[in-house]
């Protein structure tokens, strides 16, 4: 996984920064390792004859396709929005200003807790949203927005 979040860096506003860069738990590339697993299983099925090599070819492509689908999400908090983007060719990015945020909502299974890892839905005015999954410690990334919205509070009541 890379975290350089050049998407993010390139969309920043003048006076925007970024609060925090917020990272996946690894359990997202479970499906990524088990694509690669079967991978490896059919190149040692590639020892039998000729044809075999046709299932190795088109797992490793699939396993290629899942590891970049997981490598390019970035997502950030930045002073002004929450942004979360996927796709390299496709690029979709989901944004809402900080300004617009009604609710924080956090979701967790029973693994999610025991592993630490959930989503995060920050809902807007009207019905705008934004998921961000299989965040790690979903709990401290809230924690790290309230304390940053508390501070600007704070301020704004002081003027």
């Amino acid at each position: 996984m890379y975290y350089n979040a050049s998407y993010i860096r390139s969309s920043l506003s003048f006076d925007e920064y970024i609060l925090v860069y917020i990272r996946m738990h690894i359990v997202v590339w479970l499906e990524t390792w088990l694509w690669g697993f079967a991978t490896l299983a059919s190149l040692y099925a590639t020892t039998l004859p000729y044809p075999t090599i046709i299932p190795f070819i088109v797992l490793l492509i699939i396993t290629i396709y899942k590891y970049f689908v997981v490598a390019v999400i970035e997502m950030a908090l930045t002073n002004k929005r929450v942004i979360r983007k996927t796709g390299v060719i496709w690029v979709k990015s989901e944004e809402l200003l900080l300004s617009r945020v009604e609710s924080i909502e956090i979701k967790q299974t029973v693994i999610g807790r025991i592993l630490n890892y959930g989503t995060i839905t920050f809902s807007g005015t009207g019905t705008s949203k934004v998921k961000l999954r299989m965040v790690r410690s979903p709990r401290q990334v809230k924690r790290e927005i309230e304390n940053y919205f508390g501070g600007v509070l704070a301020v704004r009541a002081q003027q």
